[in-house]
């Protein structure tokens, strides 16, 4: 079955089942805080009305699935390692899997919103609408939720005496997600690649041409948001893939045994902290999102001003 040996391998020194804050605390702290940061970010984008473009929509589905890492994930990693229940432990497995295709998907849409904004930027705003980009989020939670399901209905339809057959479907699901997981990620390579190099072509034209001052500065203020754009889309991508691809390849290889038990739950359970740094990436890679983000904490975390800056506001008639 998925991952069974998810709840025998703590047998070799890991884990013997109960609460071990040493193992379980971390975890939970980071679940804690990606639930937190999630929700923020969300409310953040939702409350401001001209944050809500269709790319902030892209980043609110994200978001949403990050939560998802805090809120459901976390929770049934811990319970399986507490409990060692075979049930729980498949079902913390495909979830885990459901979330990390749902986080390669999502970092492609973003870097294929970006390679259209910079490749057809005087037709993005014509391509690209609200609306379109929506139903394309939908339609990627419906499909990845119903691969996810298909593997649960396998996972919960089991005889015990077709273990060959489940395990053939382990590997087949396993290698699914690994295959789609490589696929998109040479693609978003390929797209972060030709982005850079339509940035360097557009540095090279501006230099050959001579801009006015004002042009110039407003040439190099859209291209240093651009490129800070694409340094955030490979930044996530490269994360992602430290995060994820071990754990793939550990769980296609079963190759545990060969592994200290450090380095094996290093590996298990790492991949949770995606869901806390793709939020602070993309908050700190988009201006406008940044901003309202300090403006919202400047407003929760309330700030006592100096005596200068108390001066600086008071009205000019009121000093005379």
């Amino acid at each position: 079955m998925e991952d069974t040996n998810e709840t025998t391998k703590y047998d070799d020194g890991l884990r013997h089942g109960g609460f071990q804050a040493i193992t379980d605390v971390p975890l939970l702290i980071i679940g804690l805080l990606s639930l937190l940061t999630n929700v923020f970010v969300i409310r953040v984008i939702l409350s401001k009305r001209s944050l809500q473009t269709s790319s902030n929509m892209i980043l609110v589905s994200l978001a949403v699935s990050d939560l998802l890492t805090g809120l459901v994930t976390v929770p049934l990693i811990v319970t399986c390692q507490v409990t060692l229940n075979l049930g729980v432990c498949i079902t913390s497995a495909i979830f885990i899997k459901f979330i990390s295709i749902s986080t390669i998907v999502h970092i492609s849409m973003i870097t294929i919103d970006w390679h259209m904004f910079i490749v057809q930027a005087l037709r993005y705003y014509e391509i690209v609408r609200k609306r379109y980009v929506i139903i394309v989020l939908v339609v990627s939670w419906l499909v990845i939720s119903f691969l996810a399901l298909v593997r649960l209905s396998w996972a919960l339809d089991v005889n015990v005496t077709e273990d060959y057959e489940v395990k053939s479907e382990e590997n087949l699901f396993n290698y699914f997600c690994l295959g789609l997981f490589c696929v998109l990620f040479i693609v978003n390579i390929v797209l972060d690649s030709h982005m850079l190099f339509i940035l360097n072509k557009q540095v090279s034209k501006i230099i050959k041409n001579n801009l006015t001052r004002e042009c110039l500065a407003h040439e190099n203020r859209m291209r240093s948001n651009k490129r800070r754009a694409v340094v955030m889309c490979v930044l996530m991508l490269a994360i992602n893939a430290i995060l994820w691809l071990p754990y793939f390849s550990l769980d296609l290889l079963q190759a545990a045994e060969h592994l200290s038990v450090v380095a094996e739950y290093v590996i298990m359970n790492i991949r949770v902290l995606s869901s806390l740094l793709n939020p602070i990436i993309y908050s700190i890679g988009q201006r406008t999102l940044r901003q309202a983000i300090r403006d919202k904490l400047r407003f929760i975390l309330p700030c006592k001003q100096t005596n200068e800056f108390k001066t600086e506001e008071t009205p000019l008639n009121q000093l005379t």
